[in-house]
């Protein structure tokens, strides 16, 4: 919460979230600011974020809010796809995504879902970056939450979205990485079809790669590997698609090279297991 002079009052800022999940900004201007009066502003930001999670199922004004610009086709299409909280916080984690631009994202996905002791995630991009590819990425999101909600297990999974593409869309392709982690910190799975490796960081300023990003070796439906997983110190884990990767080469950008070679859709690779030190 932030409190700034305006005159002869004051301006508080205060954040509008739900489990980690930024909707926005509460401004208000009051006379006085005591210990008593944030404390109530606080409650009220909080369930400001309630009723607007809540809301939101209903109506477009919130979408009207945040678009600053024209939306393309393909980008609708994604959004739709993502998960409907960017972000999510618990006592054991703290996840994060986003897709830039937002207004003309095509082919590039995350999705998540939390149950009571594991943390599932993926990550998919889908070749090319139009209508084909927004198509190509709601097979594959969708195969992978119809096999994940139904309790298959990753290779399970994998497969289907595998099974999905030479079904639906044998002339296209997506790369992906599936994840599993479990919240007691015991260890993770993961399926890495042609994507880009994770990389882990112990801290802000040490990097060191989870799984490379090399050349996939066995089929998809057939990969799924597990990790032992240190709980010495926390971990951060980012990933990007490999269009994002491909773009890191080019000026202004802040994301890590870490992609080379072709992607293949029906490609995975098993890697060694990696601790922080």
């Amino acid at each position: 919460m932030q409190v700034e002079a305006d005159g002869p009052g004051q301006r508080v800022l205060a954040p509008v979230t739900n489990r980690g999940d930024t909707i926005g900004v509460l401004e208000l201007f009051l006379d006085v600011v005591s210990e008593e009066v944030l404390a109530q502003v606080e409650e009220a930001a909080h369930a400001l974020a309630y009723i607007i999670v809540t809301d939101r199922r209903f109506t477009d004004l919130y979408h009207w809010g945040n678009r600053t610009t024209p939306v393309s086709l393909a980008a609708e299409i994604q959004r739709q796809l993502l998960p409907s909280a960017p972000s999510c916080e618990a006592a054991e984690f703290a996840l994060a995504g986003a897709l830039v631009p937002a207004s003309d994202i095509a082919g590039d996905t995350y999705d998540y879902s939390l149950d009571t002791n594991t943390l599932h995630l993926s990550v998919t991009d889908a070749m090319g970056h139009d209508v084909d590819a927004s198509l190509t990425a709601t097979l594959v999101v969708n195969a992978s939450r119809g096999a994940r909600r139904a309790g298959a297990d990753l290779t399970e999974q994998a497969r289907q979205m595998h099974q999905a593409l030479l079904e639906h869309a044998p002339r296209t392709f997506a790369t992906g990485q599936l994840l599993r982690i479990a919240l007691d910190g015991t260890g993770a799975q993961i399926v890495n079809a042609g994507h880009p490796g994770h990389f882990g960081c112990a801290t802000a300023q040490s990097r060191k790669c989870l799984w490379p990003s090399t050349c996939p070796s066995a089929s998809l439906h057939k990969v799924a590997t597990r990790y032992r997983t240190s709980t010495c110190a926390p971990v951060i884990v980012s990933c990007c698609t490999p269009t994002a990767c491909r773009n890191a080469k080019r000026r202004r950008s802040t994301c890590p090279v870490s992609c080379s070679g072709p992607p293949l859709s029906t490609r995975a690779k098993s890697y060694a297991p990696w601790s922080p030190q």
